[in-house]
């Protein structure tokens, strides 16, 4: 799952990730109705490995702008997905942000 930690040390989801994982269909509908707005914004996300900052610095040769959504956000998803294995799912992403090595200001696939 790809994430970002903003200036304030708040943790951001990639939408995408956050949707396939729980099983939804259709990321940017999912997104449109059951998050809020203030917790939804657009990332330069990394390619192939690189490694861009998210105010749109570039650092790297290739990037994509991809949404992302705040940790009450990826909740309300969860809450709302019909997956049968989500407590699975909730260890799944508990342990790959644990494992983790975070990056301050950059976006980083994990």
């Amino acid at each position: 799952m790809r994430t970002f930690i903003d200036e304030s040390g708040n943790t951001w989801f990639c939408a995408k990730d956050s949707c396939d994982i729980l099983g939804y269909v259709n990321a940017p509908d999912m997104i449109a109705k059951y998050c809020r707005p203030e917790g939804v914004v657009k990332c330069g996300t990394p390619m192939e490995g690189d490694i861009v900052n998210c105010d749109g610095t570039p650092k790297a040769r290739k990037s994509q702008e991809m949404t992302y959504i705040n940790e009450g956000n990826l909740y309300r998803l969860i809450a709302r997905s019909k997956k049968r294995k989500l407590i699975i799912v909730l260890l799944s992403i508990k342990n790959k942000l644990s494992s983790c090595v975070w990056r301050r200001h950059a976006c980083q696939a994990i």
